[in-house]
């Protein structure tokens, strides 16, 4: 079955593509042959694409992580991450052809419950039919992260005060060794060192997290106890990083 060429009718068929039943725009990337869009999402908590705090400059956000549904310009290895296509193409026979995306490398990909990339590199990502033809394609890299930079109010911190009673939200970003941000859900681990001083707990939450190590997101929210100094730290497999947290006591008059 041989797909029917396009030709001006392109310029209709990625409009075609991006629009959603709603009458919306369909974000995304085209793909490297102009047939359709491929479409950025996030699978679990741990994703800084996903970022519902603000916490992460916004222009970090745009330039590496992508915005509407981009692809980002890079994904960790060990990440999970998910794409999907808008678009279809009609074959020679008149048959409209659904499409799935697949790695073109399957050996190197974990594809269930979305993409999981084992080693680094540069992988294809095939907008295909379920009888094999490829319709579209886009490339993907995967980097090893070598750094994790924490996030707060839009700034990178290594340090900061908060008044006791108060309350701050933290988000990790881990980076490449050239500072590009990488996308993908990774497993973290949060945990304060002093817990009569500062406790953390999932982001998006109120009143006071009940303690102990907040796991897997990528955004916590820290509430300030008591006065004193304590340290947090997020880690993920070898990497970690810690910022240090001063509660300054609560003046009455």
């Amino acid at each position: 079955m041989r797909l029917r060429r396009l030709g001006t009718l392109a310029p209709l068929l990625l409009a075609a593509a991006a629009c959603s039943g709603t009458g919306g725009v369909t974000p995304g990337t085209i793909g490297e042959l102009g047939e359709g869009i491929f479409n950025y999402s996030c699978v679990d908590d741990g994703d800084a694409v996903c970022n519902e705090t603000s916490s992460v400059d916004t222009q970090k956000v745009e330039t590496d992580l992508g915005i509407n549904g981009e692809l980002p310009t890079a994904v960790a290895v060990g990440a999970r991450f998910d794409i999907q296509y808008f678009g279809h193409v009609t074959a020679d026979d008149g048959q409209v052809l659904l499409l799935d995306v697949v790695p073109a490398r399957s050996e190197d990909v974990d594809n269930k419950g979305g993409f999981i990339i084992t080693s680094p590199g540069r992988f294809a990502f095939l907008a295909r039919s379920p009888k094999g033809i490829v319709a579209d394609f886009t490339p993907l890299e995967a980097i090893v992260p070598s750094d994790l930079d924490l996030w707060k109010d839009e700034l990178q911190v290594n340090s900061f005060e908060l008044m006791e009673g108060g309350e701050a939200n933290l988000a990790v970003v881990p980076n490449d060794d050239t500072g590009i941000a990488l996308a993908g859900a990774l497993p973290y681990t949060w945990e304060s060192s002093d817990e009569q001083v500062i406790v953390v707990g999932p982001a998006g939450t109120t009143g006071t997290p009940s303690g102990g190590i907040e796991i897997n997101d990528d955004e916590v929210r820290i509430v300030a106890l008591g006065a004193g100094e304590a340290q947090l730290t997020v880690a993920r497999d070898d990497l970690s990083k810690q910022v240090t947290i001063t509660v300054i006591p609560e003046v009455t008059p």
